[in-house]
């Protein structure tokens, strides 16, 4: 597998340079320690005007030659930041903070229509879109880049899930499941690793298989569904 490449080899910028940031309408800030190459998944379905700021660092720092040519042809602005780790949640703490001097560089700019989307599991960064709400700013938190360029349409899945009775952590990782269209071993591992304990992973895995593997809700139509919604 190649390493991503570090900020020495002229690849990866800590900051985008000023001259290019009014270009920017959506930031996707991507814990690659976290969600791996999924979370990159519908990267070649972002525009010119779309930055996506990937946070690796040594723990974490490979990918396939697939993903590798993703990001050369990407249409999107992709920014490698290897970050410094010793420290417990020290990406994290990066990414935040990198995150808000976007927010405060648009703010001041009077830039107000753009949104930021944090690509992780982690469901800890969810208190950073109360915290810039206050401040006008829209940030959202997804496991993929998929979830928010292509999601699936969750509206089968409602009565399920709410007989499930799902905390809010476990609500947050099912619905980024669905939407980042994970079906099988993929949804199976997503639960088992963020839902606790691995029974209640396992209820939760089956109860979501059998709307899958329904006769009137296909992945196909689930997709179709979301298309249509985009369109009306």
């Amino acid at each position: 597998m190649p390493k991503l490449p570090t900020s020495s080899t002229g690849f990866s910028r800590p900051f985008l340079l000023p001259d290019r940031k009014h270009r920017i309408s959506r930031y996707f800030f991507v814990d690659y320690e976290n969600v791996h190459e999924p979370g990159m998944e519908g990267l070649s379905k972002l525009k010119s005007d779309d930055l996506v700021i990937v946070y690796y660092s040594k723990n974490v720092n490979t990918m396939t030659f697939d993903l590798h040519n993703e990001i050369v042809n990407a249409k999107a602005n992709v920014e490698l930041i290897r970050v410094t780790v010793g420290s417990k949640n020290a990406l994290d703490f990066q990414l935040s903070s990198n995150l808000g001097y976007y927010i405060n560089y648009n703010i001041v700019a009077g830039n107000k229509k753009c949104r930021y989307y944090i690509i992780s599991n982690d469901n800890g960064y969810t208190v950073l879109s109360s915290f810039w709400e206050q401040f006008g700013a829209e940030v959202s938190v997804a496991t993929s880049i998929r979830s928010i360029c292509d999601p699936v349409d969750t509206s089968p899945f409602l009565p399920t899930i709410k007989t499930l009775s799902l905390t809010e952590a476990e609500e947050h990782t099912v619905v980024g499941c669905i939407r980042a269209g994970m079906y099988g071993s993929a949804l199976h591992d997503a639960l088992q690793r963020d839902v606790k304990p691995p029974e209640r992973a396992t209820e939760i895995y089956h109860a979501l298989r059998s709307v899958i593997d329904s006769g009137n809700n296909s992945k196909p139509k689930l997709r179709a569904r979301a298309a249509n919604k985009k369109q009306a």
